[in-house]
């Protein structure tokens, strides 16, 4: 922030054991023009978490309607960012923050309140709302999934999730209604890839991944808790990355006795220190992986181009310029080429997921796949236009295995200026393995027959 858009300051000195020698104080800053620090008060500890907080007037800030900033204490120091933001210009009134007054309970409920004052004959008080922490807690049975044993869109696994609330002071003592909801798979679906999971029991979400509902807890430190269904969606192909079930809570009702002196209770709100949600996990049994939660595959790719003569049904390795770059030619019997790739897992963990993608360039499009490994089938899709094509090899891909295969692509778009093609392939998988691209290049030599008469 440039000088010249401060509109004033506030420096907090901390006492460091009495010393004040050295102590290089905090500087809170204003916007500009806003008489920001007039008037600063302190609040006393206002969310009970044992350090003062402290209130800064800036009665011309927002045009003049004022406004009153809130800083938290805290074992650093004062916390630079304002928790809260008080603005005269909703209640319409003029130089909002030009006095303030704090540290004092009003309302009996053990919390400081704060008075603030303005040049408009009028003056606002505010209640300091109990502050609530909601302890969330929740477990998963099994912790495991063992797909051979047929875990399906039946049930598969259960959730208990147990919630209860603290308060200062200890004598705090309200039932108090929340709204919890329990997610299973959020991080997958912020990538947008579907949930894996669907929960049995029911309940008012508008989704199958999603479980809502209410809740009463009767007292401080007394625990509810509730249990939910859930199963596998069928055929589901991420089996290696665990399924995190995450929940949370807010507080939607509070209900107890009025105060002594007639004024209703206030809503308490939750603690913005505490962590917003629990969460737990489920992960798979992985049988062929060491570390039975992460495997270490080893996939390994290798990798020639072909030819086939339109006569035969064979295909035949490319030769060989003197550079050891093959040389492909096209001519009228010559017009299908292919890739030959041939990968392994020795000595690996199996390797979930496996699949091989390959990128084309304008003058090749994928036209097919042919197994050459007994046994094996190998699904193969490509994008419209046949640029880019994804194999699977598997899900998983088991240790020590080996699979050989052409990806058969049509040169159609080769033409005369054509001099080369480069074919990028990456094997992925999400096992853990760490596997670089590969670049597949080839020279073009066109061939037209040539005819003579006369």
């Amino acid at each position: 922030m440039k000088s010249t858009d401060i509109g004033g300051a506030v420096y907090v000195y901390i006492n460091e054991a009495g010393q004040w020698d050295g102590v290089t104080p905090t500087r809170l800053n204003g916007t500009k023009d806003s008489m920001f620090g007039l008037a600063v008060e302190n609040m006393g500890d206002v969310n009970q978490d044992s350090f003062n907080d402290i209130a800064v007037g800036a009665p011309q800030d927002d045009e003049g309607a004022g406004k009153v900033y809130i800083y938290h204490g805290s074992a650093q120091g004062i916390k630079t960012n304002p928790a809260q933001i008080l603005s005269g210009k909703e209640h319409s009134i003029r130089l909002f923050g030009y006095s303030l007054a704090g540290n004092m309970d009003l309302d009996g409920n053990s919390y400081p309140d704060l008075a603030a004052g303005s040049l408009s004959d009028a003056a606002l008080i505010y209640r300091a709302r109990p502050v609530v922490n909601i302890r969330k807690h929740v477990t998963v049975s099994p912790e495991e999934i063992d797909l051979s044993l047929g875990c399906d869109n039946s049930f598969c696994f259960t959730v208990k999730a147990c919630f209860k609330y603290t308060a200062n002071p200890t004598s705090y003592s309200q039932r108090l209604i929340i709204s919890y909801s329990i997610e299973v798979d959020g991080e997958r679906r912020k990538q947008g890839l579907n949930s894996r999971v669907i929960f049995l029991t029911k309940s008012n979400a508008e989704s199958d991944f999603q479980f809502n509902d209410t809740l009463e807890l009767k007292d401080q430190n007394i625990e509810s808790c509730v249990t939910v269904d859930a199963g596998l969606k069928d055929n589901i192909k991420d089996k290696m990355r665990s399924i995190l079930i995450e929940v949370s809570a807010e507080i939607i009702k509070a209900k107890g006795k009025k105060i002594k002196n007639g004024l209703p209770p206030l809503m308490p709100v939750l603690d913005a220190a505490q962590p917003s949600r629990a969460v737990a996990e489920v992960n798979f049994l992985k049988e062929g992986c060491k570390n039975k939660r992460i495997c270490y595959s080893n996939l390994q790719m290798d990798h020639s181009l072909h030819y086939k003569q339109i006569s035969q049904d064979a295909f035949s390795q490319l030769p060989t310029s003197a550079h050891n770059v093959p040389q492909f030619v096209l001519s009228y019997e010559k017009k299908d080429l292919a890739l030959k790739v041939t990968v392994t897992n020795k000595n690996g963990d199996d390797a979930y997921e496996a699949k091989l993608v390959g990128k084309f360039p304008d003058a090749l499009s994928y036209s097919g796949v042919r197994p050459i490994t007994p046994n094996m089938q190998i699904l193969c899709t490509a994008n419209q236009n046949g640029s880019e094509a994804e194999c699977e090899l598997g899900n998983p891909f088991n240790r020590n295995s080996e699979v050989t295969f052409y990806i058969i692509l049509s040169t159609m778009g080769i033409t005369l200026d054509s001099t080369e093609i480069e074919i990028d392939l990456q094997l992925q998988t999400t096992s853990s393995q760490d596997i670089s691209p590969v670049k597949v290049k080839s020279k073009v030599i066109t061939e037209f027959p040539l005819t003579l008469s006369g």
